[in-house]
C-alpha cells in the first residue's frame, strides 16, 4: 500500500490542466497525486506536466516539451532543467526520436518513469526494475529478543530508531563479521516499527539506488542495503531510515555527501546472547525452549544459523525427537568450509560400542564433562579470570592400530551432539619450510566457527620424524609439533590427536594436552566382548560356535577382529551357510597373512 503518511493534505488545491490532462490525471488515485505533490514539493505546473506525460500510457505518442510549454499553464523551459524536481528526482526523462541528431529541447519527448506511472494508477507492488536485486518483506511479528546485542545497546538502538521514524532522516551503519546478526537486527527493527523491510542485495548503480530510496518512501519501508559501497547520492534527502551494512566500520568515500551515520557494531555473539536468541527462535516456532541453554553452550554460530536450524526442525517430521532434531539441524549449519579440508562423520556410535579398560573409559567420560561444563567452570566459577589460555579440550589417543582410537573419537562426538572432522596429518605435511604450518592454520581457521570435534589422525607422520635433536630436520620436526600443539591449545573446541608412537613425543609437549588416554591391545576378556560385537545379532551362527576359543587363540586388536568377522561372513554367505568356526579360522589366516604375522600354533 502507498505510504501517504499523516502529513498528506486531504484537500489539495485544484490544478488547472488542459482538458486531456484533467481526464487522464483523474484516472490516477488521490493517494498517488497527493504523494507526488508532498514528497517532491511539486508545483501545480509540474503536476500538470506529469498529467500530460501520463496521456501516453493510454495510447498515442508521447508529448514533447513543446507540447507541455504550449498546453500547461505556467510551464517554462526551466521546468525541464536537470536540477529541477522533474528530472533530478527521475520522475520523468526526456527522450529523443530515433534518428534525431541533437534535437532542440522542445523536440524531446516526455517519458514518465515506470514507477511513477504505477503510483499514479494505484499499482503498489515492487518496482519491476528492482525485482532482480531487491526483496520487499511485509511487516511480520518478530521477537526483539532475537537481536544479538547486549540489552543496553538494544534499548539505545530502538530508542534512536523510534525517535526518527517515520519522517526524520536516519542513516545507520551495521558492521561486523558474517552471521553476527546484522540482517536479523534490521528485520527485527522493521517488525518493531510495524513497517516492511526493503532489502537491496546487489551493489546498485546510482539509478538503482535512487529507485530503491523512492520505493522505500512509497512503501513506508526501512531500506536495508547489504552490498558494500553503495552510491550515497540521495541519502541526505531521504525522509526515512536507511541501514547500510558491511564487514568493517564506516568510512565515507572521497566526495561523498555528508551523512550523520550512526555506527552499530556486531561481533560473534557470546553465550548469553546465543541463549536468548535460541530461546526467542524456539518460542516463535512453537517449540519448547528447554534445550536453548545446551544448544547455546555447544554451538557458537550466530543468529542467522540459529534461525535456519530452528526453521528446519519446525518443518520436519513431528515424530522426530525435538532434541535430536535440533542438534542435527544445528550440526548441518556448520563445517561447510572445513569439509574441503577434512573428512566429516556424523557420529552414530555409542559407549556400548567401546571395549576399553575402565581407566580409558573414565577418562573419555571426563573429557566429555570438560566440554559440557566448560561455561560453568570458565565463566560462572571465574577460572577464565585466572587462566588466559587453553580453554578448549585437547587429548592424545595413543595405542596400536585398531585399538579403538577413531571409534572413541566418534563416541565422544556423538555424546556431545557434534560432528566429527578427521584431518589426515600426512596430507598436511610439506617438505617446504613453513608450508606445514600454513596448512594447519587453514584447518584451525575454518574450524573456529564450525563447532565440531577435530581428530588429527595419522599423527605418526609428524611424531615419527622426531627423536632427539641431532640436525636441522629434527629441529624442523619439533617446530611443526610445537606449532600443532600451540594451535590445539588456542582452539576453543575439542581437538584430538591419534598416534601409535606416544614414546616419540617429548614430555614437554604432552604437558600441554588436557588428556593422555592409552588404548592398549585388548586382553582375553576384552577380546571375547569384541568377538561378540563383531558378529551382529542378525548374523546366522553355526550351532555351538564358541567365540571364547578365538578370543584365547588370536591376540588381535578390535580392528583385526572386525576384519576377520566380516571376511568370515562373506565366506559363509558365498557357501550358503551360517558363519562357523571354519569360516572364522580361514578369515583369521588371511588377516594374519595380510598383517605379516605368523598364525598361533594349532589354529591354522
Amino acid at each position: 500500500m502507498l505510504n501517504t503518511g499523516a502529513h498528506v493534505s486531504d484537500t489539495a488545491p485544484a490544478v488547472r490542466f488542459p482538458l486531456a490532462g484533467r481526464a487522464v490525471l483523474g484516472t490516477a488515485t488521490a493517494e498517488g497525486r497527493s504523494w507526488l505533490r508532498d514528497t517532491y514539493g511539486l508545483s501545480d505546473t509540474e503536476l500538470g506536466i506529469i498529467a500530460l506525460a501520463l496521456e501516453a500510457e493510454f495510447g498515442g505518442e508521447r508529448p514533447t516539451v513543446g507540447d507541455a510549454l504550449t498546453r500547461i499553464p505556467g510551464a517554462t523551459r526551466s521546468d525541464f532543467r536537470v536540477q529541477g524536481p522533474l528530472l533530478a528526482e527521475r520522475l520523468l526523462v526526456l527522450v529523443q526520436d530515433p534518428g534525431a541528431i541533437r534535437p532542440p529541447l522542445v523536440a524531446h519527448r516526455l517519458a514518465l518513469d515506470d514507477q511513477i506511472v504505477d503510483v499514479l494508477l494505484g499499482e503498489s507492488g515492487l518496482d519491476r526494475r528492482l525485482s532482480g536485486c531487491c526483496t520487499l518483506t511485509a511487516a511480520s511479528p518478530r521477537s526483539w529478543d532475537a537481536v544479538p546485542l547486549a540489552e543496553a545497546r538494544r534499548v539505545a538502538l530502538l530508542d534512536t530508531v523510534r525517535a526518527a521514524w517515520p519522517y526524520r532522516p536516519l542513516v545507520l551503519h551495521f558492521h561486523g563479521p558474517a552471521d553476527s546478526g546484522r540482517g536479523t537486527t534490521a528485520r527485527a527493527l522493521a517488525a518493531e516499527l510495524g513497517a516492511p523491510l526493503l532489502t537491496l542485495y546487489d551493489l546498485p548503480t546510482p539509478d538503482t539506488m535512487a529507485r530503491a530510496l523512492r520505493e522505500a518512501t512509497l512503501q513506508g519501508a526501512l531500506l536495508y542495503v547489504t552490498a558494500p559501497g553503495p552510491p550515497l547520492t540521495g541519502l541526505p534527502a531521504h525522509p526515512g531510515i536507511v541501514i547500510l551494512s558491511g564487514a568493517v566500520p564506516w568510512t565515507a568515500p572521497p566526495g561523498a555527501p555528508t551523512l550523520g551515520v550512526h555506527e552499530v557494531s556486531f561481533t560473534r555473539p557470546g553465550y548469553e546472547v546465543r541463549h536468548r536468541v535460541w530461546t526467542a527462535r524456539l518460542s516463535e516456532a512453537g517449540l519448547d525452549p528447554a534445550h536453548a541453554r545446551e544448544l547455546a553452550a555447544r554451538f557458537t554460530f550466530g543468529p542467522g544459523q540459529i534461525a535456519a536450524a530452528v526453521a528446519a526442525v519446525a518443518a520436519s517430521d513431528p515424530g522426530v525427537v525435538v532434541r535430536d532434531g535440533l542438534f542435527a539441524a544445528a550440526r548441518a549449519q556448520t563445517g561447510h568450509g572445513l569439509g574441503a579440508l577434512a573428512r566429516r562423520t556424523e557420529p552414530t556410535r555409542t559407549w556400548d560400542d567401546l571395549v576399553l579398560p575402565d581407566d580409558a573409559l573414565a577418562q573419555l567420560e571426563e573429557l566429555c564433562d570438560h566440554v559440557i561444563h566448560q561455561r560453568k567452570v570458565w565463566q560462572e566459577w571465574g577460572f577464565a579470570e585466572r587462566i588466559g589460555y587453553g580453554r578448549g579440550t585437547t587429548a592424545l589417543f595413543s595405542g596400536p592400530p585398531g585399538t579403538g582410537k577413531t571409534l572413541a573419537a566418534e563416541v565422544v562426538a556423538a555424546r556431545l551432539g557434534l560432528d566429527l572432522y578427521t584431518v589426515e596429518l600426512s596430507r598436511m605435511l610439506s617438505k617446504y619450510v613453513g608450508e606445514t604450518e600454513k596448512n594447519l592454520e587453514r584447518i584451525f581457521t575454518e574450524a573456529a566457527g564450525t563447532d565440531a570435534v577435530l581428530l588429527f589422525d595419522e599423527a605418526d607422520a609428524l611424531f615419527g620424524k622426531r627423536s632427539e635433536v641431532r640436525d636441522a630436520h629434527d629441529r624442523y620436526a619439533n617446530i611443526q609439533i610445537s606449532y600443532l600443539l600451540q594451535r590445539m591449545e588456542r582452539y576453543e573446541g575439542v581437538a584430538l590427536l591419534a598416534t601409535n608412537l606416544r614414546q616419540h613425543l617429548d614430555p614437554a609437549f604432552t604437558r600441554r594436552l588436557t588428556f593422555l588416554i592409552d588404548f592398549p591391545l585388548p586382553g582375553e576378556e576384552e577380546r571375547r566382548g569384541l568377538w561378540e560385537r563383531a558378529l551382529p545379532p542378525r548374523t546366522p551362527r553355526e550351532e555351538g560356535l564358541d567365540l571364547s576359543e578365538f578370543a584365547r587363540a588370536y591376540q588381535l586388536s578390535g580392528g583385526g577382529i572386525r576384519n576377520i568377522a566380516l571376511r568370515a561372513a562373506f565366506l559363509a554367505a558365498a557357501a550358503g551357510r551360517p558363519v562357523g568356526a571354519g569360516d572364522l579360522r580361514a578369515a583369521a589366516a588371511r588377516e594374519h597373512q595380510k598383517m605379516g604375522l605368523v598364525l598361533p600354533g594349532g589354529t591354522g
